[in-house]
């Protein structure tokens, strides 16, 4: 029979698991003041919406378009990630 368990709770518990047994020197922790850390996904957010409109502000002919866009999606996701990630273990 398969395990139904939830995917994305295994793998971030994989991960804790793993970083929990890399000696603390070779990654130390960083300490952000509350205020920026906790705005730091709608900077990313924001960073993201101003690279796709720079992408359609030098238009399609422009090779550099989508590199834009590409910066601009994946800026987009990974605020949108951090905030679903910090919502999921703040209601733990």
């Amino acid at each position: 029979m398969r395990d139904h368990t939830d995917p994305i709770a295994t793998l971030e518990h994989s991960v804790a698991d793993t970083a929990r047994r890399l000696p603390s020197n070779i990654y130390p922790k960083i300490y952000l003041p509350k205020k920026i850390y906790e705005a730091l996904p709608a900077a990313y957010v924001s960073v993201g919406t101003l690279f796709i409109l720079g992408a359609a502000y030098i238009g399609i002919d422009h090779g550099a378009m989508i590199s834009y866009l590409a910066v601009g999606v994946s800026c987009i996701l990974a605020g949108v990630t951090v905030n679903i990630v910090r919502r999921r273990e703040r209601s733990r």
